[in-house]
């Protein structure tokens, strides 16, 4: 995780080894300075934005965020969180991040492999009905079921397969 905390008007005060690491800078470079002196103006606009508005809700809040790191779009989940001293004035905020790239990709090919799915499932001439892995009915059919049963998906949705078995021998 990437972890900073930076004072009310963004001068970075501590940064993670992670954050070093991923800035490809060390914290002697980085504390201190705004994250303008670093980020692509866009990436940096961002950062403080959703800082101010931490500092100017005074609550935590969540964001996902996407910059690009070394030429690749990266995407972050970040809490972001008011630091106030014991008067009750925001002095800063404070950062944990968690790089979330690798799943949004994964999610990605999930949703495109599922609507391949879906079109193939409709298309279909062979009769194909889904059930529920927890007590075997009918979750969904398709066309071709339809035709097989005649049963629309409607009327056999809830049914168990041995209902179903039924249905296509005397349907």
């Amino acid at each position: 995780a990437i972890i900073y905390v930076a004072e009310a008007e963004g001068r970075l005060v501590l940064v993670n080894r992670e954050y070093e690491r991923r800035t490809e800078r060390s914290a002697a470079e980085l504390l201190g300075r705004t994250v303008e002196a670093f980020l692509p103006p866009a990436d940096a606009q961002a950062v403080m934005a959703n800082d101010r508005r931490v500092m100017q809700e005074r609550r935590a809040v969540q964001f996902e965020s996407s910059y690009l790191e070394r030429g690749r779009p990266t995407t972050f989940f970040s809490l972001k969180f008011p630091l106030v001293d014991d008067a009750g004035v925001v002095r800063g905020v404070g950062a944990i991040s968690t790089d979330v790239t690798q799943r949004k990709l994964a999610e990605e090919a999930l949703r495109r492999s599922q609507e391949r799915f879906e079109k193939v499932f409709r298309a279909s001439t062979i009769a194909i009905c889904v059930t529920s892995l927890a007590d075997g009915t009918l979750v969904d059919g398709n066309v071709a079921l339809q035709a097989l049963t005649g049963y629309t998906v409607a009327e056999m949705r809830g049914n168990t397969g041995d209902e179903l078995n039924l249905w296509v021998q005397t349907g």
